[in-house]
């Protein structure tokens, strides 16, 4: 009988999967943000970083 390691359990029990990168929730591989909410949030932080680095 082989042991599994615990990721192997964590990828069987949650698949594939990527996290938020606002606020880290577990979403499908295949979107770049779980909610319209963050991807506006995203998108707001940016323009602010580009705006103060041209000074």
């Amino acid at each position: 009988m082989s042991q599994s390691t615990w990721k192997d359990q964590i990828k069987k029990k949650w698949g594939p999967h990527n996290h938020c990168p606002i606020c880290g929730k577990a979403m499908p591989t295949e979107k770049q943000f779980c909610s319209q909410n963050c991807r506006d949030n995203y998108h707001g932080t940016q323009k602010k970083k580009k705006k103060k680095s041209r000074f």
